[in-house]
């Protein structure tokens, strides 16, 4: 009866206005008419509220003036916004726009300055068009320089009108999230490959190792403070966008061990291991697989046993002459396998060797055979029960802040030039700290370690710093500043963080700071 009852008074309210139009002496279709054009009359109104523009926020550097990445800023009603890789937010919420309002600031590697009530912020005048400026200083040893991989690099910055270094700065390939990276110098360019990828219409990671080339910033790539430009490479039509290595059978396919290695000849190839699963996630197959350059694929030339598990290249590759003698050094990071720097013999699984511990004294050799290489557990375990010392260790590595071990879960080790060592940078956790993966550094006079201490050269609450790796082909000022990238992980128990979640970050280093010198310092002991 009362839902009845109240139809029946909308339908009065309803005849009542057509009767008002009527009243002013209009006809249906004059009144029709006279709306089209009081609608037309407030459009103009209307375009021109918003013909500003957002207002725009800048997050720099203080020393460096760059803008700085993956700030959130807060408003009071909890509403965050994320700088993009310029260090830029687009702000223009309805009906806050305009307003005066504070910011909440915070900024992983960097100290934020705070208000009167000395909490980490500013206050801004947030009128359409308008800019501001906000100073960080960074605390983090390394820096963090910009996103290379996902959509909306350069999101805010883009709609800001603000000019960017990278020609699709919003999307390229159609893909939003990546996995590990890894990257070799082929016929003068770079080739990148990632573990997986989520498209644009993937709701999951297709499980395929994608691609891009880039070129090298002697050839006319772009400065590596600048950023990286991607020209995606796969087989679309046979598999998925982008996808590097397909197959017919179901399951993960994924590559490591990227290198290049030259025959006897001297022509130059290209290989990765591979590796599917089938799809409950168990490894159904491996082996080495060749770049093919006219399909800009990988192509499988080797299939291995399951006996053969590490004698194949894995991990990152890295070349090094000992002795007269050139092999690749594979590890992640830590390089406990390595075979002659050829071709013929990268494809030749008896020329494997792996570093395990003596039978006898516990002390590190190179063998071959099945005996699998060492890792840090395996070795720990091996000098207790031969009553080795700490001092023996090779992959014992140790938090110089406060001598806490330090587990190291991927990296790589590359030449430095301007140390005149090997350097490690990865990803780890010191002692039973459940906090997020961070990034650590470390020096060793031999490829292979010791590695003893080292430096926390990056961490943030909100996000684990996973796979790092160094791209020594970026190496500036003879080797001083380097460059390498992490995978960005949400922390346990925090919130996503749209676009950067799953996405690759550019970190710079600077091997002149001082705060590296206990790392230097125990290189040499």
């Amino acid at each position: 009866m009362q839902e009845n009852s109240r139809a029946k008074q909308k339908a009065k309210r309803l005849r009542a206005g057509r009767e008002e139009c009527c009243d002013i002496g209009l006809s249906s279709s004059s009144r029709g008419a006279l709306i089209g054009c009081l609608l037309a009359a407030a459009a103009p109104v209307l375009f021109a509220a918003d013909a500003a523009g957002p207002f725009g926020i800048h997050i720099v550097d203080e020393a460096s003036g760059r803008g700085v990445p993956l700030v959130t800023l807060e408003t009071t009603d909890g509403t965050r916004f994320i700088t993009d890789s310029a260090g830029w937010v687009a702000f223009d919420e309805p009906g806050v726009v305009g307003k005066r309002l504070f910011f909440k600031v915070a900024a992983p590697g960097y100290a934020v300055p705070g208000n009167a009530l000395g909490l980490p912020g500013s206050v801004l005048d947030t009128r359409r068009g308008g800019t501001a400026e906000i100073k960080v200083m960074r605390a983090s040893i390394a820096e963090w320089m910009y996103r290379t991989t996902g959509a909306g690099i350069y999101r805010d910055a883009s709609r800001l009108g603000v000019e960017v270094p990278l020609p699709r700065p919003n999307l390229n390939g159609d893909i939003v999230r990546h996995g590990a990276v890894q990257a070799a110098v082929f016929h003068d360019r770079v080739l990148w490959t990632w573990r997986e990828a989520t498209g644009l219409a993937t709701p999951r990671a297709v499980p395929h190792a994608v691609g891009a080339f880039s070129d090298l910033p002697a050839k006319g790539g772009l400065d590596p403070v600048l950023g990286v430009h991607f020209d995606y490479v796969g087989a679309p039509a046979n598999g998925p966008a982008g996808a590097l290595l397909h197959m017919t059978e179901a399951g993960a396919v994924r590559l490591d061990g990227l290198l290049t290695a030259r025959d006897r000849d001297g022509a130059e190839h290209l290989l990765a291991h591979y590796t599917r699963e089938d799809p409950a996630g168990r490894m159904a197959e491996h082996g080495i697989a060749e770049f093919n350059t006219t399909g800009r694929v990988f192509e499988p030339v080797m299939q291995l046993g399951e006996e053969f598990a590490w004698q194949c290249p894995h991990g990152h590759a890295v070349r090094v002459k000992e002795e007269g003698v050139e092999h690749f050094y594979f590890g992640d990071p830590f390089l406990v396998t390595r075979v002659p720097a050829s071709y013929e013999d990268v494809l030749n699984p008896s020329k494997y060797e792996s570093l395990v511990a003596d039978k006898e004294t516990g002390a590190p050799v190179w063998r071959c055979g099945g005996e699998p290489p060492l890792t840090q557990n395996a070795e720990a375990a091996s000098l207790a029960e031969k009553g080795g010392t700490k001092a023996r260790s090779l992959l014992r590595v140790t938090d110089v802040a406060d001598g806490r071990s330090v587990l190291v879960n991927g990296g790589t080790v590359r030449w430095n030039a301007w140390r005149k060592r090997w350097v490690m940078i990865a990803s780890g956790t010191a002692g039973e700290a459940v906090a997020p993966s961070a990034l650590w550094y470390a020096e060793s006079l031999h490829a292979r370690g010791p590695w003893k201490h080292a430096v926390r050269i990056a961490d943030d609450s909100s996000h684990a710093l996973e796979q790092a790796c160094h791209h020594e082909f970026f190496d500036q000022d003879g080797g001083r500043l380097i460059y390498f990238e992490a995978l960005l992980a949400p922390a346990a128990g925090v919130g996503a963080t749209p676009r950067y979640d799953g996405n690759q970050m550019m970190f710079r280093l600077d091997l002149g700071d001082r705060r590296l010198e206990r790392a230097r310092t125990a290189s040499a002991e």
